[in-house]
C-alpha cells in the first residue's frame, strides 16, 4: 500500500484516528494504513489554502556576491551623497565650523 497522510484521511478528528481506538496521530506524518479512505473535502481545502500563498522570489543581486556587494556600495553611496547635502560645514573653520566662541 502506498504511504498516506492522515490529515486527508476521513476518520481523522482532531489528531486521533477514529479506526485505532481513538490513537493520537501525527497528521502530517507518511504512513502505509489500510483503513485509509480520503475525504475530498479536506483535500479540496488544503489544495484552495496551498494556492493562495504563491511564490516568493528574491532578487537577482541576492544570489551573487559581487552583485551584493555592488548593491551594498550604491547604497552607502547614496547615504553619504545624502550626508553631504545635509550636514554642510561652516566657511570658518571646514571640519568642525566656527570656533571663536571657545577663545579666550
Amino acid at each position: 500500500m502506498a504511504k498516506v497522510r492522515c490529515r486527508f484521511c476521513e476518520f481523522e478528528k482532531d489528531q486521533r484516528c477514529g479506526v485505532k481506538k481513538n490513537m493520537t496521530v501525527k497528521v502530517n506524518k507518511k504512513r502505509s494504513c489500510q483503513s485509509y479512505k480520503p475525504n475530498e473535502e479536506k483535500i479540496l481545502d488544503f489544495l484552495d489554502r496551498r494556492d493562495d500563498v504563491g511564490a516568493t522570489t528574491r532578487p537577482d543581486w541576492l544570489w551573487s556576491r559581487k552583485a551584493r556587494r555592488a548593491e551594498r556600495d550604491k547604497m552607502v553611496q547614496k547615504e553619504m551623497e545624502q550626508y553631504q547635502t545635509t550636514a554642510a560645514p561652516s566657511k570658518e573653520h571646514p571640519l568642525t565650523g566656527d570656533l571663536s566662541r571657545f577663545t579666550k
